[in-house]
Formats: structure tokens, C-alpha cells, sequence
């Protein structure tokens, strides 16, 4: 009996792709917007699906935090929540580049390189989808940072666009 074993790098089109990312934190003081959280350090995990189409091409992304080891200077655990969807394109630019859109801010540090999905972004973007996020928190015993929001995009296939809205 003989076995094969194949190994391929690179990605399988149209089935999930799966990244995590790491985020530290450094002596990040909320207080500033949330007065109880206190000077935050620590890592959490943003955990990313994404898929691709059969041309190789960024489809979707799908993203949520996790795996959190944070906390305050009282020793205090620190939770963020964040997750969302998006076929449309909206956020993919804040993904492949978080460091610049944190104004590459020093306590704040993404393991991965800026431009980590250059090579998958569809030149032009995606003509229809929808994006949904429902917003950002972070939470201390009990205090809460509400970054707030609730976005859904959608534009169908003839451009329209069928859903916009925002609440805080």
C-alpha cells in the first residue's frame, strides 16, 4: 500500500480562509473616554473567515474578538466586543491597514504586516453586498466604553442602494 501526501501553499478558492491576528496593547489609558477602565495592557485575538472567489479575490470577511487577556492597572480583566460582516468592501481597507488607521498609535500593535490583503483586494471594488457591524465595546467590572453603533450597507445588483442604516 502505497500514500500520497500533497502539500499546497496558497489558498483554496471559494472555501474559507481562516486568519488570527494579535493585538497588544501598551499602557492604553481609557479612563480618558470611560472613567473606571483604567490604563489598559495586554493582547486579545481578532479571529478573521474570509472567502474567496474563483478568480482569487477577496468575497467577504467576516471578523470577531476574542481570546482576551487583558487587563487594567488594578488587575481588573477587560473584555472588547467587536464583530461583523462585510461582502460590500467597507471595512477591508481598515483591516489591511490597522496600524494607519490607529494613526499607527504605540500602544496599540497588530501582529501583522500593513497591506496583509493587497494581494487578495478586487480592483474595482465590489459593485453590491452588505456590510454589518454592530459595533465596539469594551468592558471593565461593570463599566462600559460604547463605541456604539449599529451599520448596515447594502446595495443590490443594480446598484441600488436597498438598506442604509445607522443607529448609535
Amino acid at each position: 500500500m502505497v500514500a500520497f501526501a500533497v502539500f499546497t501553499h496558497g489558498y483554496c478558492m471559494g472555501q474559507p480562509v481562516h486568519k488570527d491576528i494579535v493585538v497588544t496593547i501598551d499602557q492604553l489609558n481609557y479612563d480618558y473616554f470611560a472613567p473606571g477602565i483604567g490604563i489598559v495592557s495586554g493582547t486579545y485575538t481578532y479571529h478573521f473567515s474570509y472567502k474567496l472567489s474563483k478568480e482569487g479575490w477577496l468575497e467577504a470577511i467576516h471578523w470577531n474578538a476574542r481570546d482576551f487577556k487583558l487587563y487594567n492597572e488594578k488587575g481588573d480583566k477587560v473584555i472588547v466586543t467587536d464583530s461583523g460582516h462585510d461582502t460590500y468592501g467597507i471595512l477591508w481597507p481598515w483591516f489591511n491597514t490597522p496600524d494607519l488607521m490607529n494613526e499607527y498609535n504605540p500602544a496599540i500593535d497588530y501582529d501583522c504586516e500593513e497591506g496583509w490583503l493587497d494581494d487578495l483586494m478586487p480592483d474595482p471594488m465590489p459593485s453590491e453586498g452588505v456590510s454589518v457591524e454592530m459595533g465596539c465595546k469594551v468592558l471593565c467590572k461593570g463599566v462600559m466604553l460604547k463605541m456604539s453603533f449599529m451599520a448596515i450597507f447594502h446595495l443590490n445588483a443594480n446598484g441600488v442602494e436597498s438598506v442604509d442604516i445607522m443607529r448609535p
